[in-house]
């Protein structure tokens, strides 16, 4: 026991958070194989999950938040408390008697000059040196009595040993809350347990972090912050239109936090009053703020009572208020009770006085795939709906809102895998965004005019000659202009969920996974990041 306790000290030590192998800014990007590639391809270390990402509003950051294990260093150290306090207590004895005993040994009278050295009594000596032991006489020791000499190290020797049998004494656990007073993950330590025994596997825990990227050099630049990971988040972090802070989840206490981006330091969370979920958190969506950034809108789940609730949250103050409460989605599972979903609303931008937008949960599109009831909402009274109108949506498909807050783009398979335009006044379909040779397979991100989207292009009549088949792309719409598209083509060897853009509307970032595993037996995990400037590839589209 004594051997490992001090091979893990010395690999504390060697393997501190602080050192720069700690930290994923370290890791370069993965640059692109292919010359239309993506801007970065970043696999972060231990392949952690990659929840969601945020990009700055100037574009130059792209926050991710990301999921994997870690070992907290004094959660270990508080279980073998007894261990490492019993060896400092042991070698403190025997300092402190070692000291005890040679200041017995060595008299002195009290008040007069002694050699620093050897400790000669230098009463009227002529000479500017020891006569014992030959040392410079500079600042020679005054004689004190043989108490004060010994009270400073019995007092340390009297008080590690009764801290130490206090603790004893008091029957201190090796777990409890004294292991949550410090958090020092370490990644590294985590990485050189697996590999070198299991003893510490009990130590390993989930934790969340959210990094900084900077977008030009795909580097990281920093982890901006950790927290242990005890709760699935639903809800995608965001960037409030500052730039000054994030709202996103904790996953510890299951609360909405907002951090700042400069520090990374937690100014206020907001918890939720229902009843915490044993592995899910309850908020599901950031809806959006209002238009002076002031209040962030979110969706959050009453799962018991089957309720959707959207809930205002003033970030200057932390005060919180629940606006607006309707019934939850119920999808229906073979053999067992249906699941209980929220539905989702969207602050529509650019409007005054605000509106929101309502849909089923994207659950609901992949299940049922019926008309689903779409209501524009008052967004100082949400209880008052101003229109509504009834479509099908496809998949887990987001939507997209015109510049001017008057159209809202939703994708339904009714419209042949184009998305359907929708004005918010009337509810009425007011045409179609049009994208030739290709299909759209899910919006998923909008920025002022620009909306991202991901799709296939079509083989066409020499692909049908020569077999090619489609060809999975990212598709960025310029809304003022709809037959302004950017056609970037997917690398072949993996399958990309979500989309991102910044607000600025000039990068877009894509999480994904590739499709073959790696030697661990997992799917590498990795983030893309394109800049729409530096790779045009025109497409003809159109809006009628």
């Amino acid at each position: 026991m004594a051997t490992r306790i001090a091979a893990l000290l010395l690999f504390i030590a060697a393997t501190s958070p602080l050192c720069p192998a700690q930290d994923p800014a370290t890791q370069p990007a993965t640059s692109p194989s292919a010359e239309d590639g993506p801007l970065h391809r970043l696999r972060f270390p231990g392949n952690p999950s990659i929840y969601s990402a945020a990009f700055s509003p100037d574009g130059t950051s792209l926050y991710v938040h990301i999921s994997g294990q870690a070992v907290n260093v004094w959660e270990v150290l508080v279980y073998y408390w007894p261990e490492i306090l019993g060896g400092v207590t042991a070698l403190t004895v025997l300092i402190c008697t070692s000291a005890l005993w040679r200041i017995a040994h060595r008299k002195r009278i009290v008040g007069e000059p002694h050699c620093r050295r050897c400790g000669y009594c230098l009463k009227g000596c002529p000479s500017d040196r020891c006569p014992e032991c030959g040392t410079p006489i500079k600042r020679p020791v005054l004689g004190r009595p043989l108490w004060r000499r010994t009270l400073p190290w019995a007092a340390v020797l009297a008080v590690v040993v009764l801290a130490y049998g206090g603790l004893w004494a008091f029957r201190t656990p090796r777990t409890g809350s004294a292991s949550r007073w410090v958090n020092w993950w370490s990644y590294d330590l985590d990485a050189w347990a697996r590999a070198h025994g299991v003893w510490l596997t009990s130590w390993v825990r989930n934790v969340d972090r959210v990094l900084e990227v900077d977008t030009l050099s795909g580097q990281t630049r920093r982890t901006l912050l950790t927290r242990e990971h005890l709760r699935n988040s639903w809800c995608p972090l965001v960037v409030t239109p500052d730039g000054r802070d994030l709202v996103l989840t904790i996953g510890d206490g299951d609360r909405l936090a907002l951090a700042s981006t400069s520090s990374g330091a937690v100014r206020r969370t907001l918890s939720h009053h229902l009843a915490l979920h044993a592995f899910v958190s309850r908020w599901h969506q950031i809806a959006g703020f209002d238009r002076d950034g002031r209040n962030v809108y979110v969706v959050a789940l009453d799962e018991p009572a089957k309720k959707t609730q959207l809930v205002r949250w003033e970030l200057g103050s932390g005060g919180s208020a629940v606006l607006f409460t309707c019934d939850a989605d119920l999808v229906a599972q073979q053999g067992r009770p249906p699941d209980v979903w929220p539905r989702r609303f969207y602050c529509v931008p650019g409007v005054q006085p605000p509106r929101l937008l309502e849909l089923p949960s994207p659950m609901v599109n992949e299940t049922q795939k019926v008309p689903a009831e779409v209501h524009i909402r008052d967004g100082t009274d949400p209880n008052r709906i101003l229109a509504s109108f009834s479509t099908t949506l496809w998949g887990r498909s987001d939507l997209a809102f015109s510049p001017e807050g008057d159209r809202a783009y939703i994708l339904s398979p009714s419209s042949m895998r184009a998305p359907l335009a929708f004005d918010l006044s009337t509810g009425q379909v007011c045409g179609h965004l049009r994208v030739p040779n290709h299909n759209v397979g899910s919006i998923d991100g909008q920025a002022q005019d620009r909306l991202v989207a991901s799709g296939w292009r079509q083989p066409g009549l020499l692909g049908l000659l020569t077999g090619t088949g489609d060809q999975d792309v990212f598709l960025v719409c310029d809304l003022r202009n709809p037959r302004s598209v950017s056609d970037f083509p997917q690398p072949a060897e993996g399958i990309y969920r979500e989309l991102y853009m910044s607000p600025d509307g000039r990068f877009f970032a894509a999480s994904g996974f590739l499709k073959e595993k790696n030697p661990s037996g997992r799917y590498q995990l990795e983030l893309l990041i394109y800049d729409v400037r530096s790779m045009p590839r025109a497409v003809q589209g159109d809006r009628d």
